[in-house]
Order: structure tokens, then sequence, then C-alpha cells
């Protein structure tokens, strides 16, 4: 299956030994989805629903039993419907954030949509996973702005958050991708300043990047929700990228005032051209974000990231040790 084998994020998962689906589904409208769902059911065959297929485990292609499946593959349901007037837009789960993002700013430079960075995620699993991005602070998840969705449930029935209900509703919102097929999802968008800066500043360890890392962890969580900043510790420097809602000038002093950073590379642009910027550098432009490539190489990357939450900051020493042990 060539089609299978391009999504996977993972060579690992192209062996042999990878248990693969019997059938690749790849519905182009709500019909063919509900069919492969009664399909499923008839014939006792679980279905593993794929979006932007970016699970770090190959979950959404893969077995770990010996069981016969098939993939509902989503990537041809991909339509975002952006209506400036009621300020919300429908976007299929096949879409990529990147695609919503285009999509709101080829219609407005004033509306935005909290989700997450990385533009070739599929809104399907973003969503139903919880949805975190650069507008968080200000705004809360992805999923705290869903304010409708169409749902497949297993005997093929399509409904909406009335028919569904609320807890259903509330279950499709981050708690997985167990509960139905999601068709599509209605966000509610939020109002964004129609310039945004940002901002990146690399610290080597020589220039004291154990000490700002330390003080970022205690100033973070007290900065205007407007900003948000995230540092990336790596081959010994840490790499602070910021987004904010207003002009360079507010963010300059905000970040000389809190870590001593100079803003130098400050930049202002519109929300979208921000959101390329972010995950794609200083060169990239909103088309851009119409990629579905996850890589800059001809190959597939191996790797794989996690996520943990500290009650705690890290001490400084733990720090200094962090950075010794970096390449």
């Amino acid at each position: 299956m060539p089609r299978l084998n391009a999504y996977v994020r993972n060579p690992r998962f192209l062996e042999n030994t990878t248990v693969r689906p019997l059938y690749l589904v790849m519905p182009t409208n709500a019909g063919h989805v509900q069919d492969a769902v009664r399909c499923g059911r008839r014939h006792n065959m679980s279905i593993r629903v794929r979006s932007g297929g970016h699970d770090y485990e190959g979950l959404s292609y893969r077995s770990v039993n010996a069981s016969d499946f098939a993939v509902l593959d989503l990537s041809e349901l991909r339509t975002v419907l952006v209506d400036s007037q009621t300020s919300t837009a429908w976007v299929e789960s096949g879409a990529t954030l990147g695609e919503l993002y285009y999509a709101i700013g080829n219609v407005s430079d004033v509306l935005g949509f909290p989700g997450g960075v990385c533009p070739t995620v599929g809104v399907g699993g973003h969503f139903s996973g919880g949805g975190f991005g650069t507008l968080m602070r200000k705004h809360g998840l992805a999923v705290d702005n869903v304010v409708d969705a169409e749902l497949v449930v297993a005997n093929g029935t399509v409904l909406n958050r009335t028919t569904m209900g609320e807890d259903v509703f509330w279950a499709i919102r981050g708690g997985g991708g167990s509960f139905g097929v999601v068709l599509k999802w209605q966000g509610g968008l939020v109002t964004i300043p129609a310039t945004v800066s940002v901002f990146k500043e690399a610290v080597s360890g020589s220039e004291g990047a154990v000490d700002k890392v330390t003080r970022w962890q205690k100033v973070a969580p007290a900065l205007p929700g407007e900003l948000y900043l995230r540092v990336r510790v790596q081959e010994k420097k840490a790499d602070f990228r910021a987004s904010f809602l207003g002009g360079c000038d507010d963010l300059r002093r905000v970040m000389n005032r809190s870590l001593g950073l100079n803003g130098a590379d400050c930049k202002e642009m519109t929300w979208v051209e921000s959101v390329a910027y972010i995950w794609l550098g200083s060169n990239a432009t909103r088309e851009d974000l119409l990629s579905r490539n996850t890589s800059k190489s001809e190959s597939p990357n191996s790797f794989k990231a996690t996520t943990d939450y500290v009650r705690q900051a890290i001490p400084r020493d733990a720090w200094a040790e962090i950075f010794g042990k970096l390449v």
C-alpha cells in the first residue's frame, strides 16, 4: 500500500513484522464514512481512524496485536469554511492545522484559532486530544474553542452537538477518538490584533543559558496572557521563541525586564504569518502552511518526542548538569 507507507512517520514501522491493515478506506464524503463504519461493525472488524497520522507509536495505521483491522484515512476530507460574520469556521477532520490557519488568514487578519504550532498535524487527532498552541495562555486550548461537531457513531448515524448530547460532546473534545468518527468540527474564532510580534534569541552556555532557563521557569507563569514564550534546550544552548499579541516595543520591554533578552530579532507580522515563522523559520510564507511534507529531507526521520509536567521548578544545579550532557 504505497499510500499507507507514505504516512509512516517512523521507518521502523515499514518492516515486514509490522501488522498492517487489511483495507485502507479513503472516503471523500460523509456517506463513505457511514458505510465504512457500518461495514466494519457488520464484519466485526475494528477501524482505526487517521487524519494526519502524527501518532509516534503508529497506532493509526498499525496494530500491536495480530488482528484484522481497517484504516479509515480522512485526508481527502479537508474542506475549511470560514465565516467572518459569525467568527466561526467549519473544518473537516482530514485537514491539517496549516490548512485551517491558511484559510482563516485568507479571510481576515484579525481572526485566529488557538491550535498547535506544527502545521502538518491533522485537525482530527489534534482536537480530539486537546490542542496546545501559542494562543492558549490567552484563549485556552483548541477544544475550549470548539462549539459544534458532526460525529458518525457505531450504527452509522451522523450526530451534531444537539443530538449527541453534552456528555458525548464533552468527551470528544480531548478524550480521544474512541467515541466515533468526527467528520468535521466547528471552531469559534478569536479576535487577534492586526499586527503581532515574533521573537527568537539563542543563548549559549557561555552567555548564561543556565541562569536564563532557570529564571524562565519562575517568570513564565506570570507573564501577560498575550505572550507565548517557549525555550528549546539542545546543543548546549537555549533557544527562546516568543509570539506576542502586540507590537515589538512592548514585547522587547517584557523580555528585557523578565529575562534580560534584548529582542533585537523581533519582527512584526500578521498572525497567520507568525504561525509559519514560529515553526518553519524566518523565511517561511503563509503558503508553506499548506505543505503536508513533515520533513525537509527526502527520507523519513526516526525520532520520538514526549512530554512531562513538573510540579516544581528544576533547580539551577540540575540545569547545569543537563547542559553539561548536551552535545
